[in-house]
C-alpha cells in the first residue's frame, strides 16, 4: 500500500512539473488556465530559484506601487483641499487669499509619485515576463 501511494504521489508531481506558463496580455497563464503572479511565484519555489525571485521582485513592485499611489493620493488631497478652502474664504471675504509655497509642493510631490507608478508597473511585467521565460526554461532543462 505504502508504494502505491508513493507511485501515486511521484505520478502527479511529475504532472505538476510538467505544466508550461505562459504571459500574454499581462496575464500568467499555467497550461491555459489563468493564475496569479503570486501562484506563480510559489509555483516556481519548487522548479527555479531564478524564477521564483523574479516573481517575488515583481511582487514586491506591486507592493510599491500601492505605496506610492497612497502618499500620491495624500498628497494631492491635502494640495487640492487647501486650494479650494482658500477659494471659498476668498469669495466670502472679498480679499485674495496668499497660497503658500507648500500647497504647490504638495501638488507637485503628489503628481511625480503617481506618475512614477505606470513604469514601475511596466517594469513589473517585465519582471513577470523574465519569471515564466526562467520557469519555462527550467523544466525543459
Amino acid at each position: 500500500m505504502k508504494k502505491a501511494a508513493i507511485l501515486l504521489l511521484l505520478i502527479l508531481s511529475l504532472d505538476a512539473f510538467s505544466q508550461q506558463m505562459s504571459f500574454t496580455n499581462g496575464q500568467v497563464y499555467l497550461d491555459g488556465v489563468k493564475i496569479t503572479p503570486k501562484i506563480a511565484k510559489q509555483k516556481s519555489m519548487s522548479v527555479s530559484v531564478d524564477a521564483y525571485i523574479s516573481f517575488r521582485k515583481a511582487q514586491s513592485i506591486r507592493g510599491w506601487n500601492v505605496f506610492w499611489g497612497i502618499c500620491g493620493g495624500t498628497q494631492l488631497y491635502a494640495g487640492s483641499e487647501f486650494l479650494i478652502r482658500s477659494r471659498n474664504w476668498s469669495s466670502l471675504t472679498g480679499q485674495p487669499v496668499p497660497i503658500p509655497p507648500r500647497v504647490y509642493r504638495r501638488l507637485a510631490l503628489g503628481g511625480v509619485y503617481i506618475g512614477i507608478i505606470p513604469l514601475r508597473a511596466r517594469k513589473r511585467k517585465m519582471r513577470i515576463a523574465d519569471g515564466v521565460k526562467q520557469y519555462n526554461s527550467a523544466l525543459q532543462e
